[in-house]
């Protein structure tokens, strides 16, 4: 019976291919000729207990479909998953409003997570979160649907650099999971409530958030979610200027994700190992970094990722003084980051085309750059490229000679600095400064804080050989190791 259905739908379907009533793609799927597909629509509104059954029938089918696909997403095979998805996202769409639209709660829960992952890897936040958006506003009666709505949207939010919905999403799916027994859920909100907490500039809140998370997903055995953990808490010993915590805990995120063969779930950790080669000064390991995270970032079309990916390997060229490189890498990133309009990363990318800039002294260009980066910063609320633009900003200044709008330009810089509580921006800060110092004849207050860049674990390597090179240039020596914190060198210089 059943090879002779099978046979009566082939012996069907070539009827209709023959009549044109059906086209048929490179891949081998079919799709209706749009007369036919509206007649069917009409006739079938004719009946709405028919029309009821075939729009179910429809979306459970493609909850099952998202369900098979959900594992691959996470490890061997995830391309494959992302392609097949992308494929069928129309259907996907439809399915998910007629989920909602009848309230089929554990059907949105089944295969929530799968559309979550594909908006993430391919870059297309806002369906995300119109998506979840949409479910959210039905859901009140199911929490425990809610509470992973509600999270998957924070988390799309928190990429989007949309703050205020990431927290009021966030903080509700928290709130809910107090009574619910959703420890994965409830993980993996707590992993993005703490990006969300460091970026708020709530460090202690970001590191109890992170490792409440990893204790979660150690405790359920999930090794993507102990992956994800401890690279957020790596970023977290990163910005705290504890150069080898951090290491190890990308290493282990690294190895965990290529253990489950998560393709996606490596980049993070290659980008981040990457970033801390440069900062020791280990630039043919960072380059060997960035170009596996591009590599993978491309091949999973994430366009997120292939954008920070450019970025960072053109850091890793202007570094080696290989300044045409640089921008050819700054300029594709750019295209791509304005295609997926991520504000951060371009105020991040203009503020580095202005450091580019600065290095061959094309100082009026240098002030152009920054004062774009700048105003994309300030609106992405992106503390790191805003400060970076304020230092660009006073160099060029300093460059064209006008000392006054040096000073007046870290001004801005100098209380950014000291509120960020990252060593690495406050020692950048600190060395622009002591530059700014010894060009005003005030060698007696240069020569303290280039000497606190020099010996601090984290200062850049690039920013220490500067140092080195500004006081070596001023005939000047470079001071023994200071006891003095750099907290209170920079309240300091504030006050």
């Amino acid at each position: 019976m059943a090879q002779e259905t099978v046979s009566a739908t082939e012996v069907l379907l070539a009827s209709f291919f023959d009549k044109s009533l059906l086209r048929r793609d490179s891949s081998g799927r079919y799709d209706f000729h749009e007369v036919l597909r509206q007649f069917a629509g009409e006739k079938l509104a004719t009946n709405s207990e028919q029309a009821s059954l075939a729009h179910t029938c429809h979306a459970l089918n493609f909850v099952a479909f998202l369900n098979v696909r959900l594992n691959p997403l996470k490890s061997t095979g995830q391309l494959q998953a992302l392609v097949e998805i992308d494929h069928e996202w129309e259907n996907i769409r439809q399915a998910w409003g007629w989920l909602v639209a009848e309230l089929h709660g554990a059907a949105i829960a089944e295969c929530a997570e799968a559309i979550f992952h594909f908006c993430t890897i391919r870059s297309r936040y806002r369906e995300g979160i119109d998506l979840f958006t949409q479910a959210a506003e039905k859901l009140e009666g199911f929490p425990q649907v809610l509470a992973k709505i509600l999270t998957f949207q924070g988390a799309l939010a928190f990429r989007l650099q949309a703050n205020d919905l990431c927290e009021g999403a966030l903080n509700r799916a928290l709130n809910i999971f107090t009574t619910q027994n959703l420890p994965n859920d409830q993980a993996l909100c707590l992993v993005y409530a703490s990006g969300l907490a460091f970026r708020r500039k709530n460090p202690i809140l970001a590191r109890q958030r992170c490792e409440q998370s990893l204790t979660l997903f150690e405790q359920t055995g999930d090794a993507w979610g102990r992956s994800y953990a401890l690279y957020q808490l790596g970023l977290l010993e990163s910005r705290a200027g504890r150069i080898l915590e951090s290491q190890q805990a990308f290493l282990t995120s690294l190895q965990i994700a290529r253990d489950i063969d998560d393709q996606r779930r490596q980049i993070g950790p290659l980008n981040l190992l990457g970033d801390l080669s440069c900062q020791l000064g280990n630039y043919a390991e960072a380059q060997s970094y960035f170009e596996e995270s591009l590599t993978l970032s491309r091949m999973l079309d994430d366009r997120f990722n292939t954008g920070q990916a450019l970025i960072n390997l053109g850091t890793t060229f202007h570094s080696a003084e290989n300044y045409d490189q640089a921008k050819r890498c700054y300029d594709e990133s750019l295209v791509i980051l304005q295609e997926i309009r991520d504000l951060g990363n371009q105020s991040l990318v203009m503020a580095n085309l202005g450091e580019l800039a600065l290095a061959k002294h094309q100082f009026a260009e240098s002030i152009s750059y920054s004062k774009q980066g700048l105003a994309l910063a300030t609106q992405a609320d992106d503390e790191w490229a805003v400060l970076i633009c304020w230092i660009n900003l006073s160099d060029a200044a300093l460059g064209q000679k006008d000392q006054e709008m040096a000073q007046k330009y870290l001004a801005e810089a100098l209380p950014l600095a000291a509120q960020s509580a990252e060593p690495a921006l406050m020692l950048r800060t600190l060395l622009h400064l002591g530059r700014y110092y010894l060009l005003r004849g005030q060698s007696e207050k240069a020569i303290p804080l280039l000497g606190l860049v020099i010996h601090h674990e984290a200062t850049y390597d690039e920013h220490r050989q500067v140092a080195r090179e500004v006081l070596f240039s001023a005939g000047l020596p470079i001071p023994s190791e200071s006891n003095t914190s750099l907290e209170a060198v920079i309240l300091t210089e504030l006050v």
